[in-house]
């Protein structure tokens, strides 16, 4: 009887660890990596680094490091929160590459870059800047709780599978609040380590947004907005040059109506232009913009034509509140397929995504030329 008892107490225990080590790879995104990239055909590499977050991919430790370590992270707490978001980031993008690698693309372009995370959307749609959430409510980092950082980096991602090879992409709330971070990468630059920077932030046009909405006779405390310009800044020597690509972002914008949409997307286009000198003599510009208004094929003809024919137009479309990151990687199986799009097609320029909780389902709204 003793010798059950001990049995079941023993196999009982055995479960309870299996649980905690599940649970544990689960919140590390492991898991979910392998359940949800299983289905795509994407042959990820095995041993993703987690010890040197702030690292460009698959890199050895090099002397630039001690700028790592100078990094304002001490905390056990942040530094643990901190890997375990950055390395489901960073599997994340590789997910991409290793997706247009496996369709034809070169698989070269996550070799030198790195993810910087400074600010993204909380589960209640509060901004929150991710030092400071970390340090409240540790236990609560993970993955799902920073949805909307992965969609601006998986943004990044396209952008550099059209053409801003070698990029550290660079994730800032409002301008000092991550200066580290900037020059962290900016170091990176000097160095040779990268050849480009993806700068910029997410809340940096919300007043100006609120103003305009103001002006326009709108509502704006119905309205949840947010918006960033990202620029692609090229190293020359030790400094940088003028930029070479740009992405000009509205973030979960509750339009409501085609009117809305178009007057936001023209403001926030009128501020990428006032704000970014030589911004006129850059090759290829990207906008992505997001909200919750769906977009018929005539408002999408609108927003098509708001932008020169060198503008790429993706849209991310929320069915309801930001719901996690599984749909991050169908928009990375789908990455090898937009860029070529835009290569070989130049007419169809603005993509669609509607995202859902397991899948992504998106389409192209095409415009002639």
């Amino acid at each position: 009887m003793l010798d059950s008892d001990l049995r079941c107490q023993t196999h009982s225990l055995s479960v309870v660890l299996m649980l905690f080590w599940f649970l544990k790879r689960f919140l590390e995104g492991r898991l979910l990596m392998m359940v949800f990239v299983s289905g795509t055909g994407v042959v990820l590499p095995e041993n993703v680094p987690d010890n040197n977050l702030l690292l460009p991919f698959g890199s050895p430790r090099r002397p630039h490091d001690t700028l790592l370590n100078s990094l304002p992270l001490e905390e056990k707490t942040l530094m643990r929160a901190l890997r375990r978001v950055s390395r489901y980031m960073r599997l994340a993008i590789q997910s991409a590459d290793a997706a247009r690698g496996d369709k034809g693309g070169n698989g070269e372009s996550c070799d030198d870059l790195g993810v910087l995370l400074g600010t993204t959307l909380g589960p209640s749609r509060e901004i929150l800047l991710f030092e400071e959430s970390v340090y409240k409510q540790p236990q609560f980092v993970n993955p799902f709780t920073f949805a909307t950082a992965t969609f601006n980096v998986c943004a990044g991602a396209l952008a550099i599978a059209m053409g801003a090879r070698g990029a550290c992409s660079v994730l800032t709330a409002e301008l000092c609040s991550t200066a580290y971070a900037v020059a962290y990468a900016t170091e990176l630059l000097k160095l040779g380590s990268s050849r480009a920077i993806l700068a910029g932030g997410v809340e940096e046009l919300s007043a100006g947004m609120k103003e305009y909405l103001d002006a326009g006779g709108y509502d704006s405390t119905e309205v949840w907005s947010e918006g960033a310009i990202t620029l692609f800044l090229e190293a020359k020597g030790n400094g940088l040059r003028e930029p070479c690509g740009a992405i000009l972002e509205t973030a979960s914008v509750s339009y409501h109506t085609p009117k809305d949409l178009l007057q936001g997307i023209k403001y926030c286009w009128s501020a990428l232009h006032s704000r970014t000198p030589g911004v006129n003599n850059v090759d290829t510009k990207i906008i992505v913009f997001n909200g919750n208004a769906p977009i018929s094929p005539e408002v999408a003809d609108e927003v098509v034509n708001v932008f020169p024919e060198n503008v790429l137009i993706i849209s991310f479309m929320w069915p309801g509140d930001p719901i996690g990151l599984v749909g991050a990687f169908d928009i990375a199986a789908s990455f090898y397929e937009l860029s070529t799009t835009f290569r070989h097609e130049p007419a169809t320029r603005l993509v669609y995504f509607c995202v859902g909780f397991h899948t992504i389902v998106s389409f192209l709204l095409c415009h002639p030329s």
